[in-house]
């Protein structure tokens, strides 16, 4: 949990991470799969070939490369953090283009967990729509494993958050329940 720790602030607990199943990220791994077998299979004639061919053997190859950096940091990256204080989703689209979005638990209105088609069926798998007050846009993820377990596990801490913000501004002193992950 360590490299998550660039998105969490000094003063929070990390309390659990929310990867995608990698039944979301299949598309694009069969996709390098696909590119992998493809040049491994031209290497032997594009290799002793004309220079041309040599030339679109080395471009697949790095395509090949390019894409499968692509899945490896899409895998890495996209995430939903559940801190103390607030949720942070992490959206990693291709090497060089990330969004962090963040709602602190006050400004959550709706959690909301879905199953939808065969695939999410079978496997268990689902979404999470965090919805807030006062913005357009709101946090998803989707495959995630056990949705309904993420949506408790988010409205636990949202509101042992609500109850340490109440006791807070009431002057008494309340600490968040044991931690989950």
């Amino acid at each position: 949990m360590l490299k998550y720790t660039k998105f969490v602030r000094e003063d929070e607990v990390l309390i659990a991470v929310v990867r995608r199943s990698w039944w979301g990220h299949m598309g694009q791994m069969s996709v390098v799969f696909l590119l992998v077998f493809i040049t491994s299979l031209l290497s032997v004639s594009f290799l002793g070939g004309s220079t041309l061919l040599k030339i679109l053997f080395f471009l697949l190859a790095a395509g090949t490369i390019w894409r499968a950096l692509v899945l490896w940091m899409s895998v890495r990256y996209e995430v939903l953090l559940i801190t103390d204080r607030r949720i942070i989703d992490v959206d990693q689209r291709g090497l060089f283009r990330r969004t962090v979005t963040d709602a602190v638990y006050n400004r959550i209105t709706d959690i909301t967990w879905s199953k939808s088609g065969i695939k999410e069926t079978f496997t268990g798998c689902g979404g999470i729509l965090i919805t807030t007050a006062g913005s357009a846009s709101a946090i998803e993820i989707r495959p995630v494993r056990d949705p309904k377990g993420v949506q408790e596990l988010i409205r636990d801490v949202a509101e042992a958050y609500e109850h340490l913000f109440n006791a807070d501004k009431r002057g008494l002193h309340a600490d968040l329940p044991a931690q989950t992950g």
